[in-house]
Parts: structure tokens; C-alpha cells; sequence
């Protein structure tokens, strides 16, 4: 009943159909997870995880309808109350109440992606293109050595004592 295999991954409910809080220590945990579904409550979750609720939610059920052994004969454990396998399997099929195969996304060609990566670099090409397309000057200058030499250049009056900042921006106000 369960489906191992990722890519065909159902979706299951689950409903709490017992007349008790289903909680970890009645066995709602899978894969050292905790869970806690109330007493009518429903709890969506993978295959896998949603099985493996079922059984334990209807194992729990079946213990609590057990009768409670009669110490007066010796434990001997004879008295408590035994169920097949079919018991549990109908208790199951009465708590996984819906089943729904995951939707992939389709998967692409490398071609495919080769083309959308093309169209995710042009489109950030012109948002750069529209960035710097300004009436602002960017400079390109990698110390404050050359901004100083820009503005020299443009014969621009400054402060050389000024950090790099503030004479790259003068640069650019004065373009």
C-alpha cells in the first residue's frame, strides 16, 4: 500500500475518526516527528507518513476497546483482547478518508533551459541598461587616485583632503 517511489507521491487525508485526541504517545509520530490530530480533526500528509498514522491511530483504537486483563487469574496475558490484520486493515480504510496524486511541474529540456536562462540574462541586461542610462556619469575608477585625476582632468575644483565618496559624487554633479 505504500508507494515508494518520489515521483509518483500521493497526498492523503487522514480523519481522526476515534473518540479521543490522537497524540504521540498513542503513536502519531513518523519519522520521530510528533503529530497531534484531535478527535475529528483531519491531518493532510504524504503516503507514507499518512499509512503509517492510519495503522497506529487504528492499533490505538483497537487497544482502547481491549478489555482490561483480570488480575485475579495471573497476567498471563491470555485475557487481552487479540485482532487480525484485516481488523486493523478496516479501521484504515475508514481513516484514509481521501488520496491525491501530487501535480509535478513539468519537467524541462535542457534545451529549454538553456533558452529561459538566455531570457533571465537579456532581461537583466536591460534593467541594467535602463539603471545606467541616466544623465549620471558613472565612473569606473577603482581608488581615489583616479577620481582625483577625472576631475583634474575636467579642470573641476575640489578638496583633496575629501574621501573617495564624496569626490566621485561631485564628479557626477558636475557632469
Amino acid at each position: 500500500m505504500i508507494n515508494k517511489s518520489l515521483d509518483e507521491l500521493k497526498i492523503c487525508t487522514i480523519k481522526n475518526i476515534a473518540d479521543f485526541d490522537f497524540t504521540p504517545e498513542l503513536g502519531a509520530q513518523f519519522g520521530g516527528r510528533p503529530f497531534f490530530v484531535k478527535a475529528g480533526e483531519t491531518l493532510i500528509a504524504p503516503e507514507p507518513a499518512a499509512y503509517r498514522l492510519a495503522v497506529n491511530l487504528a492499533k490505538a483504537m483497537l487497544i482502547k476497546q481491549s478489555p482490561l486483563p483480570d488480575l485475579g487469574k495471573g497476567d498471563d496475558r491470555s485475557s487481552l483482547g487479540t485482532w487480525t490484520e484485516e481488523d486493523v486493515d478496516k479501521i484504515v480504510a475508514s481513516i484514509m478518508i481521501s488520496s491525491a496524486q501530487e501535480e509535478k511541474a513539468p519537467t524541462l529540456t535542457e534545451s529549454d533551459r538553456i533558452a529561459q536562462k538566455i531570457d533571465e540574462l537579456n532581461k537583466w541586461k536591460e534593467s541594467m541598461e535602463e539603471k545606467f542610462s541616466s544623465n549620471e556619469i558613472q565612473t569606473t575608477t577603482s581608488d581615489k587616485a583616479d577620481v582625483i585625476a577625472e576631475l583634474e582632468k575636467k579642470n573641476i575644483k575640489f578638496d583633496r583632503r575629501q574621501t573617495k565618496a564624496a569626490l566621485e559624487k561631485l564628479l557626477n554633479e558636475t557632469a
